[in-house]
């Protein structure tokens, strides 16, 4: 008796916690596929920029804070390309001390000691 009441018991936990994560999976999935897709573009894009890719930009979508920070990261990418062609002189004879200040300029310094 005590063990067909566990077995049902068991049996009435069981199978809605199985129809739950039936049910679970395919809506948990996009939702969280449409959260991570932004944040990983925002990844890459600041990985381009730090190799050097001042044109970099993202494409934010929506009003929430993942969208603040891509807009935030095309401004700060923005900033960073009109200071990069606006502050260098137009002659790179810096040393390759100097290049570490100026990333911006570290192409044409290397190339310049070539």
């Amino acid at each position: 008796m005590i063990q067909v009441l566990n077995e049902r018991l068991v049996f009435v936990a069981l199978v809605p916690g199985i129809l739950a994560a039936i049910i679970a999976v395919p809506i948990a999935v996009p939702i969280a596929q449409a959260i991570i897709r932004p944040i990983t573009e925002l990844v890459e894009a600041h990985r381009r920029l730090a190799r050097g890719d001042k044109t970099v930009r993202v494409q934010p979508h929506g009003r929430g804070e993942v969208a603040v920070l891509g807009r935030s990261f095309n401004s700060m990418a923005e900033t960073l390309h009109i200071l990069c062609v606006s502050v260098m002189p137009p002659r790179y004879d810096l040393r390759p001390t100097q290049c570490a200040f100026w990333p911006c300029a570290q192409a044409k310094c290397v190339s310049s000691l070539r």
